[in-house]
Formats: structure tokens, C-alpha cells, sequence
């Protein structure tokens, strides 16, 4: 998906994510109500959660961010916070919240929220600029990379907590790509040959 979209350019990429978000407003109410009776729902013995305990996890990140949403609750907090919640986890495993968005929303609130999205938008202008030119100038795969590595793991990071987890192999390859694409913001073409 990534490689497509970057190959494709910023145009039809904007086209196919307006129709998702028309298709998303449209159907908002089944979306949200088919998701609120995932995570709400009663886990049965028998019956494997099929987000393996992150249905127990994320109603609690989202009250957490509720009880603290400007600041949060501090960097670092979110072990500690899970372990005073622990006795009533079902299948959930660990002391994370298996989402590294719903961790920053608990650790530093909006402020911290709304800093990592926009180094993450920004990065997504640089990638989007950075496939306009490269249309321009004949697709170089290569080019490519960055864009697709990011857009991979910006989107895993949905269900894992590695995104600001220091030292993880993960974590340094997907900041490693979106420091690419924040260097391309200002992106004006190939000094000397640099990108060939």
C-alpha cells in the first residue's frame, strides 16, 4: 500500500482517502457501533478474543486519558497504572496498552498527543512532496522506501507499543524513515545528483 500510494502520487492518494473518509462518515454509526460492541462485550471462557486482550486494555487507556487529558499521567506511567487494573484482565498479558497512540495519550495527554502528530504530518508532507518530484523526474523505487517503511509502521503502531520505545529495532527503522521525510519538507530537488 505504501509503495502504490507513493508511486501513484499525492493525487489519487487523496482521492482514494477522501472516498474512505465519505465512507467512513457515511457509515460512522455501524463502524462505531460494530467497534463499541468489540470492545464492551462480555469475554466468554471459551471464545479467544480476537484482539488478544487489547479489548480489555483500550477502554482503560481511554478512561485513563480521560481522568488526565491535557497533561496525562506522566512519561513512564503506564506499567504502574495497568498494574493497579490487572486483577480484573480476563486474557490481556502485560503492562502495556498495545497501541503506542493510546500510550502517549495516557503518558502526556494532548500536549503530547497533538507533538507527535504533527511530526508525523510532517513527515507525511515531506513523503507526499518527495512523490511528487520523483513523478516529475521518473519513479525511483529507492525513493519509495521511506515512504512505505513509515506508512507501515505508523499503522502497526496502532496495535503495538514500540513507537517511543528507546532501543526497540522497530522504533529506530520507522523513526529512522520519518527523520528522511521530515528532511524533504523543504524538498526542492536533488542537489548534485544526491538521490540517484
Amino acid at each position: 500500500l505504501g509503495f502504490t500510494s507513493f508511486q501513484r502520487g499525492i493525487g489519487v492518494s487523496l482521492a482514494v482517502g477522501i472516498v474512505l473518509l465519505v465512507l467512513a462518515v457515511e457509515f460512522w454509526g455501524e463502524i462505531t457501533g460494530a467497534v463499541l460492541d468489540l470492545l464492551k462485550r462480555e469475554t466468554v471462557s471459551d471464545v479467544a478474543d480476537v484482539l488478544s486482550g487489547r479489548s480489555e486494555i483500550w477502554p482503560l487507556g481511554l478512561q485513563l486519558f480521560a481522568e488526565s487529558p491535557i497533561v496525562g499521567h506522566g512519561i513512564g506511567t503506564s506499567q504502574a497504572l495497568l498494574a493497579q487494573h490487572e486483577w480484573a484482565f480476563v486474557e490481556h498479558q502485560g503492562r502495556h496498552f498495545h497501541s503506542s497512540y493510546l500510550t502517549v495519550a495516557v503518558e502526556t495527554g494532548l500536549v503530547g498527543l497533538i507533538a507527535v502528530l504533527l511530526v508525523l504530518l510532517m513527515a507525511l508532507v515531506g513523503g507526499m512532496r518527495l512523490s511528487s518530484w520523483s513523478r516529475r523526474q521518473g519513479h525511483r523505487p529507492t525513493l519509495a522506501l521511506p515512504w512505505a517503511m513509515m506508512i507501515g509502521g505508523l499503522a502497526h503502531a496502532l496495535f503495538e507499543t514500540w513507537l517511543l520505545s528507546a532501543g526497540n529495532a522497530n522504533m529506530i527503522l520507522v523513526w529512522t524513515c520519518i527523520l528522511l521525510l521530515l528532511a524533504r519538507v523543504n524538498f526542492h530537488g536533488p542537489v548534485s545528483g544526491s538521490l540517484r
